[in-house]
This record gives structure tokens, C-alpha cells and sequence, in this order.
């Protein structure tokens, strides 16, 4: 556990989000057309709570890396869905370059290393409360 008390879960996620777009585009494990979309929905359940009505909050106490990244997403959102993006805007998109970053640094100054996690895995991480 990290000193910000993040989950083994949202670990994960931010692993993911701190690999290179090759890396994810590239990685043979995602059986998936669209990468960006299970990244977003992997955070929501990961970092927010859902409310009445759809909308989701992000849970409370968590470093400004986290605050930003969340912003970031939220800012391409339409009405609670997360827009379809192709893979190929994990590359070309400024809006991933910059979540990229923090998570990337979040990690770092949390002193986690910036593994590449499998993919498939998810499930098996995510505790049963939360499927």
C-alpha cells in the first residue's frame, strides 16, 4: 500500500496509463478494438463512485495527479460516456501525453514501478464488490 493509500486496483490503472502508446497499442494481451475505452472505464470503477442518475464522482483523498487525470477524462466525456476513441489517438492525442505524465509521476513519486500489467488480469485484481 502507498503512503496515499492507493489500491492494488488503482495501481494497476495507472500503471496502464503510464505506458508509452506503442507499448499499448502493441501489446498482443488486449483482445479489444478500443484500448482508450476500457483505460476510461477501468478508472471509473477503479477511482469513482456512480451515483444516482449516472453521473460518477471521484472518490475523495487522492494526490493532485489523480485530480488531474480525472479532469483530463472528464473533459471528453459526453453525458457520462466515454467518447470512442481509436488507438491511434493513445499516440496522437495531447490529452494522453499529458495523463501519461501523471501518472507516470504519481507512480514514480509514490516509488511504484511502471510495470507494462496484463490486461487480462483486471478481473482478477478488481475486488468482487466492484465487478
Amino acid at each position: 500500500m502507498s503512503k496515499n493509500n492507493l489500491k492494488h486496483y488503482q495501481v494497476f490503472v495507472l500503471q496502464l496509463m503510464a505506458q508509452p502508446a506503442e507499448t499499448l497499442i502493441n501489446d498482443g494481451r488486449w483482445n479489444i478494438d478500443d484500448i482508450p475505452l476500457a483505460i476510461i472505464q477501468s478508472w471509473m470503477t477503479a477511482f469513482t463512485e456512480m451515483e444516482t442518475g449516472g453521473s460518477y464522482t471521484l472518490l475523495l483523498g487522492f494526490p493532485e495527479e489523480v485530480i488531474e487525470i480525472d479532469k483530463l477524462l472528464r473533459s471528453r466525456i459526453d453525458d457520462g460516456t466515454p467518447k470512442n476513441w481509436k488507438n491511434s489517438e493513445l499516440k496522437t492525442e495531447p490529452m494522453w501525453a499529458k495523463i501519461r505524465n501523471f501518472a507516470g509521476k504519481l507512480l514514480l513519486s509514490e516509488e511504484i514501478p511502471v510495470d507494462n500489467p496484463d490486461p487480462s488480469d483486471w478481473y482478477t485484481i478488481l475486488p468482487e464488490e466492484l465487478h
